[in-house]
């Protein structure tokens, strides 16, 4: 008897989930993925659409094209909820009978969760924004830099770092780093362990390592209204933040159970 495992989401972990499942698994197993989105983006990539001006299409995936041929279906239609009762995912067009369900539908960018940063920042992890952080930090001459993350609301430490090295290699190539302070904000109190000592060297040296609190309260008192407006009234130079991204699990990853 034929057993269908759907996987609800396109991008990363749904699609690595669907290939692993594939190699393991016989022809008795029906793969589908179903996601509301024709093409995903690969955002690990998006440094180098802010430093190297790569094209955006460069670095996306036609979904049905990838899964030609490969025993893995690919369906575009945004879902709409979870029948557990019946074992079926409902989506616009039509609902899907499941005997395992996987859901991958990532997160949301939350900018609600910071006040404020949305307006006075700029995001390297949202694909609506990413070619208007590119203009910004191209444009960058001198001033006070801050980048981070949003008070453990992303899980990874890797992107705003990424930008602060590659602004450094920037700002130097144009022969104007000396301008510039870059800083780089928090909750943790180790500066990316995994790096060594090579990566506590480079932001001890070249940056101001700002620790924040898991605390909404002193999120908006340090947002980056409030950092912009102090650091302009004294440099009377452009200051902004590169936040990685404020995310919380979609709303369908939090209401919804996958059947035991």
């Amino acid at each position: 008897m034929t057993r269908t495992i759907i996987i609800v989401g396109g991008s990363f972990a749904g699609i690595k989930a669907a290939w692993d499942l594939r190699h393991l698994l016989d022809d008795k197993h029906r793969i589908l993925i179903i996601s509301d989105k024709p093409r995903t983006t690969f955002r690990a990539s998006f440094p180098r659409v802010l430093f190297e001006n790569l094209d955006l299409e460069k670095i996306t995936m036609d979904l049905a094209e990838n899964f030609k041929d490969t025993g893995i279906e690919f369906i575009c239609d945004p879902m709409t909820g979870i029948d557990q009762e019946n074992d079926e995912v409902a989506c616009k067009g039509q609902r899907y009978h499941f005997d395992y369900l996987i859901l991958a539908t990532g997160a949301r960018h939350a900018y609600e969760i910071l006040p404020g940063s949305r307006e006075f920042a700029y995001s390297m992890c949202d694909p609506a924004r990413i070619l208007e952080s590119r203009e910004a930090l191209l444009n960058f001459k001198s001033g006070e830099f801050f980048a981070g993350v949003g008070a453990g609301y992303t899980p990874c430490d890797g992107p705003p770092m990424e930008i602060l090295m590659d602004l450094d290699h920037h700002l130097r190539e144009a022969g104007i780093r000396d301008k510039t302070r870059l800083h780089y904000i928090s909750d943790k109190e180790c500066l990316l362990p995994p790096g060594g000592p090579a990566a506590l060297k480079f932001g001890d040296t070249w940056m101001t390592f700002s620790q924040n609190v898991r605390s909404s309260s002193t999120l908006k008192s340090s947002s980056c209204g409030s950092t912009r407006r102090r650091y302009t009234s004294r440099t009377a130079k452009l200051c902004r933040m590169i936040c990685a991204c404020w995310c919380h699990p979609t709303a369908a990853s939090r209401r919804c159970k996958t059947p035991a």
